[in-house]
């Protein structure tokens, strides 16, 4: 079982969607290695926090949360990202 880091939880993964791009895998036009897991837009709940998380991350996901993972992989960095709205990250729509 995964144990999470500081700043990170552990989600209990409660449903996963395969979206249009797992599709594009599957048929094999989009190069990824096989076998694979496909599926990355998920819900579940909030398990257990990483050792010497902060007081806010603790706040903002509690145990027993319900979340959504997100497919944006964000950059942290950008003008979207550093106002908390990482699902709009200019880096991952600029790839």
């Amino acid at each position: 079982m995964p144990r999470p880091k500081a700043g990170e939880v552990l989600i209990k993964t409660k449903a996963c969607g395969v979206c249009h791009s797992d599709l594009h895998v599957i048929k094999g036009e989009i190069p990824f290695p096989s076998p694979c897991a496909i599926g990355h837009e998920i819900t579940g709940e909030v398990v257990e926090h990483g050792k010497l998380s902060d007081r806010k991350t603790i706040e903002r996901f509690p145990v027993g949360s319900r979340v959504v993972g997100a497919f944006i992989m964000p950059c942290d960095n950008c003008f979207y990202c550093s106002k908390g709205h990482d699902d709009l990250c200019e880096d991952f729509f600029c790839l």
